[in-house]
């Protein structure tokens, strides 16, 4: 049978598993209650049956089927332990990594083997955390599980934290935060411990990896060789300690408080301008000598003609002014003699 039928077939069994659920608590009204609990255990169990063939199929055999399987009952176990807390806060996993690096600076890799993530790749030795342990406790112990090495608490050299996120991994936040520490001391001879997980044990050059390191550990094996103590895979680098102080400042929004400039019109009525870009403030000039201005009314057409003086004569500067008013309300200023 082709595969498209075989993933068809899955949703057939879906539908009949409806049905049969539907019979044994009377949703339709019509036929009433005439299915029982067992019923519905044999529908679900021919879904599963009819999911496992095109997962044989497609997987390329039944032992990549397996393993398929087995992680992804890991990853969806991982969810359920993950699951909101009554406060409402999220959390992301914390993965503990161990550097062994000997005197010429060497790594120590494990081969992933049956593990059913990354098998074959290459990678330190890494776990999780258990009830009641720190990171560093749990590295230690990690450690010495994959590799039969012991190590101690105060030759541990903290060194890198990486945030990884993505859609595969695990939680609510689909995120790890991978705690790396260095030891340059230990008691044994290191190797892969457990061969039902790691298939050999080999010293690497951290700053030239090779192909099959697991990507995000060849990340943070160049951010420890540039000894970045941060970074993340989710797209966003973490800045430097001063780096956010350094970002060019923005202008400040306009607010009701925001004194405006006053402009006065050409019919002499003043309006508020809403600017922001306003002009360095100055500061006023000096005061100069005192002006004296002395006003009189002048009613004669011809007293008008022979008194008054052209508007652009200025006035001389300290000397005293008089102000002569025309007829029809015309201006025009002159120093006194």
């Amino acid at each position: 049978m082709p595969t498209h039928a075989l993933v068809m077939k899955v949703a057939e069994e879906v539908g009949e598993v409806v049905e049969a659920y539907l019979g044994m608590t009377g949703g339709n009204p019509r036929k009433g209650v005439h299915k029982t609990a067992s019923d519905v255990l044999d529908e679900l169990a021919d879904v599963i049956l009819s999911a496992a063939v095109p997962m044989v199929e497609l997987a390329g055999g039944p032992e990549q089927a397996a393993q398929h399987m087995a992680r992804r009952l890991g990853v969806v176990s991982a969810r359920e332990v993950a699951g909101v807390a009554a406060s409402g806060w999220h959390g992301s996993f914390i993965a503990p990594h161990v550097l062994l690096r000997r005197e010429d600076g060497a790594v120590l890799m494990l081969r992933r083997h049956n593990t059913g993530y990354r098998d074959g790749w290459l990678c330190p030795p890494a776990g999780r955390i258990e009830p009641g342990e720190d990171v560093l406790a749990a590295a230690i112990r990690e450690a010495g599980e994959e590799t039969g090495v012991t190590l101690h608490r105060d030759d541990a050299e903290f060194c890198h934290v990486l945030h990884r996120t993505a859609a595969s991994l695990p939680g609510p936040c689909h995120a790890v935060s991978d705690y790396w520490f260095t030891f340059r001391r230990w008691v044994g001879e290191p190797r892969a411990a457990e061969p039902d997980k790691a298939s050999e044990a080999l010293w690497i050059d951290p700053a030239a990896p090779p192909a099959d390191v697991i990507p995000h550990c060849v990340q943070a094996l160049a951010a420890i060789g540039r000894g970045r103590p941060s970074a993340s895979t989710g797209g966003r680098r973490i800045p430097e300690r001063g780096a956010a102080a350094r970002r060019p400042s923005r202008p400040l929004p306009m607010t009701a408080d925001t004194p405006r400039p006053l402009v006065i019109r050409r019919d002499g009525h003043p309006r508020m301008r809403h600017r922001t870009n306003f002009p360095p403030v100055r500061p006023p000039a000096p005061p100069g000598p005192p002006l004296d201005i002395a006003v009189r009314v002048v009613t004669s057409p011809a007293e008008s003609a022979q008194q008054c003086v052209p508007q652009r004569d200025a006035v001389q500067e300290a000397q005293p002014a008089q102000l002569v008013v025309g007829e029809g309300g015309h201006r025009q200023r002159r120093p006194q003699q």
